[in-house]
C-alpha cells in the first residue's frame, strides 16, 4: 500500500464493510419487526456468533495496516483519530464477550417486544398505550399508566437476571481492554473526545441547581391549572402543552406522498404483514410524546450500539446518506439508499 494507492485500498475495504453491514442490520431488523420470529431469531445470533467475531478481527487488521504504513489521506483526520483509538482498545479477548453482551440485549428487545395489555377488549402494545395516558380523562389516563406500568414489573424478575448477567460480563470486557471500570470503556468505545465524565458531573450538578427549580416551577403552575393536589406520573404528558392543543394521532390510512411512492415502486419486495406501520422519519405533526420511548430509562443500558460496530473509510467526495446521532458528531454513518423503504421497529425508536 502506497500513497498512490491508498485510496483504492479504502474504497476496496469500503465496499467489503457495507456489505457486512447491511447483512447484519437486516438480521437485526428482522429481530425487532417481529421478537417472536425464531427463525429470524436464529439467523441472527448465528451471525453474532460465527460472523461477527471473525469480521471484528479482520477489522482490526486492516485498522493496524492502515496505522502501521504512516498513511493520512488527506480529510481523514478525524477517522484516522478515531480508528487508533478503536485499535488501542480492541482485544481478542473479548470477542466472545461482546458476543454474549449483544445476545443479552436481544434477550431484553424479546422480553420488551412481548409486552401488550389488554384495554377495553383490546390487546395493546405499551406503545399504543401512550396516546391513551394523553386522555383528557384524569381517570383514564391513571388506569392506563397503572396498566403499562404493572405489566413492566410482570417482567422484573426477567429484566434483573438479565442485568446481573450484564454487569459482571461488561466489568470484564473493560478491564480486559484495561479500563477501570464499564464507563470508561463505553466512553473510549464511543470516542468521546470532546468531554470527559467530569464534565457530566458538572452538568448533573447544573441541572440539579438550575433546571429543577424550574420543573418545580412548572409542577406548581400544572397542578394549580390541573386542579389537583398533586401532579402524578399520569399527569405529566397530558399538560406538557400550556395551550392544551389536543393529542395528535396519525389518520389512519394515510402515508405521506413521498413514502408512499417509493412503498408502492418497491411494492413486490413489501413483506407488510398488516401491522401498524411507522414510515421513519416522514411521520409529521405528531406530538413527540406520541412515539415510543424507554421504559423504565434503564432500557438504554442493555443495546450497546444498536448497530454494527465497524469502521468503515469512504472514497473522498463519495455520495452517501449520512444520519446525524447523538454520539456522531464526528461520525459519518451510511444508511440504505432508500431508508424509508425498510420500515422496522426498534425498543429505542
Amino acid at each position: 500500500m502506497t500513497a498512490d494507492s491508498v485510496e483504492a485500498w479504502l474504497a476496496d475495504w469500503s465496499r467489503i464493510s457495507k456489505i457486512a453491514q447491511e447483512l447484519y442490520a437486516r438480521r437485526h431488523i428482522a429481530t425487532t419487526l417481529n421478537t417472536a420470529d425464531a427463525e429470524a431469531e436464529t439467523n441472527y445470533l448465528t451471525f453474532l456468533s460465527d460472523v461477527n467475531p471473525q469480521l471484528e478481527t479482520a477489522e482490526q487488521e486492516l485498522k493496524q495496516k492502515l496505522l502501521n504504513s504512516g498513511l493520512e489521506p488527506a480529510g481523514f483526520e478525524v477517522p484516522l483519530r478515531n480508528m487508533r483509538a478503536e485499535a488501542a482498545l480492541f482485544r481478542e479477548a473479548n470477542l466472545p464477550l461482546l458476543v454474549e453482551n449483544r445476545k443479552l440485549g436481544s434477550q431484553y428487545n424479546k422480553i420488551s417486544g412481548a409486552q401488550v395489555v389488554s384495554w377495553e377488549g383490546q390487546e395493546l402494545t405499551l406503545q399504543q398505550m401512550r396516546p391513551i395516558t394523553q386522555h383528557a380523562d384524569r381517570a383514564m389516563r391513571e388506569r392506563a399508566w397503572r396498566l403499562t406500568a404493572e405489566r413492566w414489573l410482570t417482567d422484573r424478575s426477567a429484566i434483573n437476571e438479565l442485568w446481573t448477567k450484564l454487569v459482571p460480563l461488561r466489568r470484564q470486557i473493560a478491564l480486559n481492554a484495561g479500563c477501570t471500570d464499564y464507563r470508561a470503556y463505553r466512553w473510549r468505545e464511543l470516542l468521546r473526545f470532546d468531554y470527559t465524565p467530569e464534565d457530566c458531573a458538572t452538568f448533573q450538578t447544573a441541572i440539579e441547581e438550575v433546571v429543577v427549580p424550574a420543573a418545580t416551577r412548572i409542577y406548581t403552575k400544572a397542578r394549580r391549572r390541573l386542579g389537583v393536589d398533586s401532579v402524578r406520573p399520569w399527569d405529566c404528558d397530558q399538560d406538557r402543552d400550556p395551550l392544551n392543543f389536543p393529542t395528535l394521532k396519525p389518520r389512519a390510512g394515510w402515508i405521506p406522498g413521498l413514502a408512499a411512492a417509493r412503498l408502492a415502486r418497491n411494492d413486490a419486495n413489501s413483506r407488510c404483514d398488516g401491522r401498524p406501520q411507522v414510515i421513519p422519519l416522514r411521520v409529521l405533526f405528531l406530538n413527540q410524546f406520541y412515539l415510543p420511548r424507554p421504559i423504565p430509562f434503564l432500557q438504554l443500558l442493555f443495546p450497546q450500539d444498536r448497530l454494527f460496530h465497524a469502521g468503515v473509510q469512504f472514497v473522498i467526495d463519495q455520495r452517501m446518506h449520512a444520519v446525524l446521532l447523538g454520539e456522531a458528531f464526528g461520525h459519518v454513518i451510511l444508511v440504505l439508499p432508500y431508508p424509508l423503504d425498510q420500515i422496522a421497529g426498534d425498543a429505542d425508536v
